[in-house]
């Protein structure tokens, strides 16, 4: 009797075993049609939409306790987004949001994408209730990072300069509450990068030096800590037209990180300021 449920155990696991194989085949699959279109979807042939879409569509109705069936669902809302059939990825993203709301990331993604909709259709008001939603439902999220600087690149496209303003503010005071309640957290460090975009995006090249220069502080001699310095260096030398700052961040990126793959054109671009500002430093 023993003998015969350690066999029908057996069975069972090499059986869930087959059916986990298979999903991540058809998965494996989808996910690199899915890739493929989302590189270039003005190049994509509807014959490789409606294959994904399928394809998709399949895993999510064969499998749908499996792992990965929700980042499914997500993909297949966001090829009706590429394809823009509107109607249907909202519909394919309301899904993912209402069958897997344990899933925190996906929902949020999927409700950042139902906002992204609508803003490619023009219906503003109605993207800017979505993409409120991200942000407070899904506030410690990357979605929820992105989203207020997606409403300021509108507001910019717009060229309507106070709500831009607005919201690229608001966008910096979302990530610092991120640095501030999940310091050691992979989306703090996304957060420290949204700051030093916001202040680049807005040409507020000393608010962006005095961010970079903390992260370079945090991450001494690390590979975020190098690339912050030489991110200094080149706003001195490209935006301020400071070469002697320009000159100074150059050598501190060089003294700290001789060996570094981009020391080589840190020495070009500081010997090319040397020459044509010969007395400083004399």
């Amino acid at each position: 009797m023993r003998l015969k449920k350690s066999y029908l155990l057996l069975l069972l696991f090499l059986i869930g075993c087959k059916g986990e194989y298979q999903a991540e085949r058809s998965y494996w699959k989808a996910n690199r049609l899915y890739t493929k279109i989302a590189k270039k979807p003005r190049l994509a042939k509807e014959e490789d939409f409606q294959k994904a879409i399928k394809g998709l569509k399949g895993l999510i109705v064969k499998y749908p306790k499996w792992q990965n069936t929700p980042e499914a669902q997500l993909m297949l809302g966001n090829l009706c987004l590429l394809k823009k059939d509107y109607e249907r990825a909202r519909e394919e993203l309301n899904k993912a949001i209402k069958k897997y709301p344990e899933e925190v990331k996906v929902c949020a993604e999927a409700q950042f994408f139902i906002g992204r909709c609508y803003e490619s259709e023009g219906e503003w008001e109605k993207a800017l209730l979505e993409y409120q939603k991200v942000e407070n439902n899904y506030p410690y999220t990357y979605s929820a990072l992105q989203t207020p600087l997606q409403i300021a690149h509108y507001y910019k496209e717009q060229n309507r300069k106070i709500e831009a303003e607005n919201a690229y503010q608001k966008a910096v005071m979302k990530c610092i509450d991120i640095i501030s309640n999940i310091p050691s957290s992979d989306l703090a460090l996304t957060a420290q990068d949204l700051i030093v975009n916001c202040y680049l995006e807005q040409e507020k090249w000393e608010a962006a030096i005095r961010t970079l220069q903390t992260i370079s502080s945090i991450f001494y001699g690390a590979e975020r800590g190098a690339n912050s310095l030489l991110q200094i260096a080149f706003i001195y030398q490209k935006q301020l037209k400071n070469p002697e700052e320009a000159i100074k961040a150059y050598e501190e990126f060089l003294a700290l990180y001789p060996n570094h793959r981009l020391a080589k054109k840190a020495e070009m671009e500081l010997l090319s300021l040397k020459i044509i500002t010969p007395n400083i430093g004399r």
